[in-house]
């Protein structure tokens, strides 16, 4: 029997980080619709839907076929739950078209690196595992470089070397010593919707994506959270092109 794959996009209104990132145009267009008509061009994926307080990306929907799901003043805020989010769009949905989905595909509004057929493959690793994580390798970013500030204004290693077993390579400065280093680039996940349900599968950083975590690995992604990567994205949207087709 086939799956039933909802795909839910969560772009609120008001971003913190870069202000109104969602809206930012790439290639003429706003980048929040890149990931969403990547989705709705996903022959696997039967729903797609936008949750969002954002009034102009809501206009979007009815030219480019996906919902806009009205989010709660609760799930609007920076520190709104992101799992509750997801959640609400899932539940918001299955009620009107009465139906259960068995997959749900996180989106997000400020990324560039999904196309459909990525989604298809995406979809098609998942298998009996809990997720698939779409991530990109970042060995310059070794957690044993990473620094922490205390009250004192003065950094220190957020990771004490001593703590890794790195016995094989004593250089815990060595961007490899750890071997390769992945990261979420944002772009997607695609998971079992009993993720969202069973609260032993909801371990944090990302307590949607469960235990068994299938990566599905790109060249280098990022998302928007920063104005440098604004002018990054829109200088060098050409060649992501070339990595996305």
């Amino acid at each position: 029997m086939k799956n039933k794959i909802l795909a839910i996009q969560t772009a609120r209104a008001n971003s913190k980080s870069v202000k109104k990132k969602n809206l930012i145009k790439i290639d003429n267009e706003p980048i929040f619709l890149k990931s969403l008509k990547s989705a709705i061009n996903c022959k696997e994926i039967d729903k797609v839907v936008c949750t969002t307080d954002d009034k102009i990306i809501a206009s979007y929907s009815k030219k480019f076929n996906f919902d806009a799901i009205k989010r709660p003043k609760s799930l609007t805020g920076p520190n709104a739950s992101h799992l509750l989010t997801i959640k609400h769009a899932l539940l918001e949905t299955e009620k009107k078209y009465k139906c259960k989905y068995d997959i749900v595909i996180l989106l997000l509004g400020n990324v560039v690196g999904i196309s459909a057929k990525a989604l298809s493959q995406g979809i098609k690793k998942l298998k009996n595992n809990d997720s698939v994580v779409s991530v990109s390798k970042f060995n310059m970013f070794n957690p044993l470089r990473a620094f922490s500030e205390n009250s004192n204004k003065l950094i220190k290693t957020s990771i004490d070397p001593k703590n890794i077993n790195n016995s094989k390579k004593k250089n815990s400065n060595d961007k490899n010593v750890l071997g390769d280093i992945y990261f979420c680039n944002g772009n997607f996940w695609i998971m079992k919707r009993s993720n969202l349900f069973i609260k032993s599968k909801q371990i944090p950083p990302f307590p949607w994506i469960g235990k068994k975590i299938v990566p599905f690995k790109q060249k280098t992604f990022f998302e928007i959270d920063d104005v440098w990567q604004t002018d990054f994205l829109k200088k060098f949207s050409k060649s992501f092109k070339e990595e996305i087709s």
